[in-house]
Parts: structure tokens; sequence; C-alpha cells
């Protein structure tokens, strides 16, 4: 009864363990557009690229949807073609993934 208990209780508030996907990469910004206030950039592949362990953003979700930043219009631009480097973040529920 007692496990029974506890895997509904775990299997219920799965939802409530939502996390923050999250890595680290080194790469070269194949395109950039400055949109809406937002840096969009492009990336075709990566010369490093390490997902955490805990949460996860994989790879080829960053390759198909870019990188959002938040840079200013001239550096933004300035951007393509470069060598890029830091952490990338997908907050819970959301799609976009930010330049952090």
């Amino acid at each position: 009864m007692k496990a029974l208990v506890f895997f509904s209780l775990v299997f219920s508030s799965l939802p409530s363990f939502a996390c923050q996907q999250e890595a680290q990469f080194i790469s070269v910004v194949s395109s950039a557009k400055f949109i809406n206030q937002k840096c969009s950039l492009t990336i075709s592949h990566f010369s490093h690229y390490s997902a955490s362990a805990v949460c996860p953003l994989w790879e080829s979700d960053v390759l198909q949807n870019g990188i959002v930043a938040n840079f200013e219009k001239s550096h933004c631009v300035d951007l393509a073609g470069r060598e890029l480097s830091g952490y990338l973040i997908r907050p819970s529920g959301s799609e976009t993934i930010f330049f952090d």
C-alpha cells in the first residue's frame, strides 16, 4: 500500500519536475539577424557541445531552432562568421533558446 501511494505521488507530480534545459558550447555563427530588438543567430555545427547531465538541451534542437541573444544591433550583425562560446538555456515550456 505504501509503495502504491509513493508511486502515485511521484507520477502525478512529474510536471512539477520541469527543468530549464542547458548546454555549454563553442561554435561559429552561420548567420545573424537583428529582428524585433533581438539578435537571432543560426549555427551550422559546433566545435564543442556539452549538454547538462541533469536537464540536457540537445544539439539538434539548437541547430533547428537557432539562438536568441541580447546584443546591440551593431554587435549582432557583426557576429556572422565569428566564434561564439558560452551557455545556452531553454526555459521550461519555451521553444526559444537563449544565449547566456
